[in-house]
């Protein structure tokens, strides 16, 4: 994934995934190493999944997963 698509808040590694419905859904990751194509994550998100760039303005309350 890109290195811009994650995100610090606090002690977290987060990325913005888009739901169905079109909100944002953050998702915590643990990065593993860093590529000259972008990082690794220890924990994969779905093929196709679209992440943001930029942090959303608004993100679906209570979701981190």
């Amino acid at each position: 994934m890109p290195v811009s698509a994650v995100f610090i808040d606090g002690a977290d590694r987060l990325v913005y995934v888009r739901n169905a419905d079109g909100e944002w859904d953050a998702h915590k990751v643990k990065v593993g190493s860093v590529m000259l194509a972008g990082l690794r994550s220890r924990k994969a998100l779905p093929t196709g999944d679209i992440v943001s760039l930029i942090r959303p303005a608004v993100v679906r309350p209570s979701i981190v997963r």
